[in-house]
């Protein structure tokens, strides 16, 4: 599965709904459930840009291990 963002962020969400978000801070994008093998979070910041926002960094960890 995919899920794709652009802009300031516009986000589409891996059953393929789209929305536009402008929050500021730290968030959750996605995570595995429990019950998958590996547990994998992938962690977004934004931040201001004129009148939108735009994602400024990212985090990927695992049980182990982070990006």
């Amino acid at each position: 599965m995919i899920i794709i963002n652009w802009g300031d962020p516009h986000i589409v969400t891996f059953d393929g709904l789209q929305y536009t978000f402008n929050g500021l801070g730290v968030y959750i994008l996605t995570k595995t459930l429990d019950t998958f093998p590996v547990k994998l979070e992938m962690q977004v910041s934004t931040r201001r840009i004129g009148n939108g926002t735009v994602f400024s960094g990212c985090s990927l960890r695992d049980s182990s291990s982070s990006l």
